[in-house]
């Protein structure tokens, strides 16, 4: 009965550590989304510069600056909740 309880516990702490893990990848893949929002939104202003656009640009001396934060996320990073549970061979996950 003892072995189950703490068979049950382990299982519940790594089920808790995988649902922050997951959450941990929805917001940094919202944020990746909206890195990659802003890139198009960039990439489309560069594609539609033309002369006219340029020189009026360089007459009203205004001075722009592109910006590009892309940068990609595998989730990687919170793996590592999961591959210490099924590693530490003490159970399989079907």
């Amino acid at each position: 009965m003892n072995g189950h309880r703490s068979h049950q516990k382990e299982v519940k702490e790594f089920l808790v550590d995988l649902k922050d893990d997951l959450n941990k990848d929805i917001v940094g893949l919202i944020s990746q989304n909206e890195a990659i929002a802003k890139s198009i939104n960039q990439f489309k202003l560069v594609r539609n510069l033309n002369k006219t656009i340029v020189d009026s640009l360089d007459k009203s001396n205004t001075k722009y600056l592109l910006i590009n934060d892309f940068r990609l996320f595998f989730g990687e990073e919170n793996t590592r909740n999961y591959e210490n549970f099924e590693l530490s061979g003490k159970y399989s996950i079907h």
